[in-house]
């Protein structure tokens, strides 16, 4: 089955037609495709605080069902979180804080079954 851009464009729901195969061929049945639209980005409301843990806040994302949140540890700048720490559903997460003087930078990405989006 080949699905064109413009068939996945529009949110929503669809039907895909079922055909049979050549002599007879025909319509034999068909299904329901539920189209969804990939999550908003959390943007830049990233906030956060410390107290025994740090505390992370964001904007909730339109459509999002959960979020995945990314920590690196680095000394003199920002460096690419690669790991996924916590995948937390709502839009908060508290870090326990593992060693104090060090520089932890942290990203957080919405997720939903179309994927993520920072």
């Amino acid at each position: 089955m080949a699905l064109q851009p413009a068939d996945l464009a529009v949110p929503g729901a669809a039907t895909v037609n079922l055909l049979g195969a050549l002599p007879a061929g025909g319509l034999t049945g068909s299904l329901p495709l539920t189209v969804e639209s990939g999550a908003a980005s959390p943007g830049t409301s990233l906030s956060l605080s410390k107290s025994t843990s740090v505390d992370l806040s964001w904007s909730a994302s339109l459509g999002a069902t959960s979020y995945a949140v990314h920590r690196c540890n680095a000394t003199a700048s920002p460096c690419s979180p690669v790991p996924v720490i916590a995948s937390p559903v709502a839009n908060s997460f508290a870090d326990p804080v593992l060693l104090d003087g060090n520089n932890y930078w942290y990203t957080v990405d919405s997720v939903n079954s179309c994927g993520s989006v920072p």
